[in-house]
């Protein structure tokens, strides 16, 4: 099953989830503006915390940490997955998740 989430109830597609890809957003749906995931406007902890309650244990992917497609030194792009990891990390320990691969 396909499927874009941006914030909400993810209960529908749940049964069907093998893996969670990590994008967030912020601005209107046309307006390409991608921050560091955890730094944006999706709601992270609401969809971890239904994903969590659901029994859930794929892999959390990040997939986006340019902003507006802006070009990035090697360096940046680290410091920005890192940003990345330790948000998304933060957000699952707090729906109850155990941090794996450390």
């Amino acid at each position: 099953m396909d499927c874009m989430v941006f914030t909400g109830d993810i209960r529908p597609v749940l049964g069907d989830m093998v893996d969670f890809i990590a994008k967030d957003h912020q601005g209107g749906m046309h307006n390409p503006d991608f921050p560091v995931p955890g730094e944006g406007e999706v709601d992270f902890a609401n969809l971890f915390r239904q994903m969590h309650t659901a029994g859930f244990d794929g892999s959390v992917v990040i997939e986006k940490v340019e902003n507006k497609g802006e070009a990035l030194s090697e360096a940046q792009i680290g410091e920005r997955i890192l940003r990345a990891r330790l948000n998304m990390e933060r957000l699952l320990q707090k729906a109850g998740f155990e941090p794996e691969g450390r």
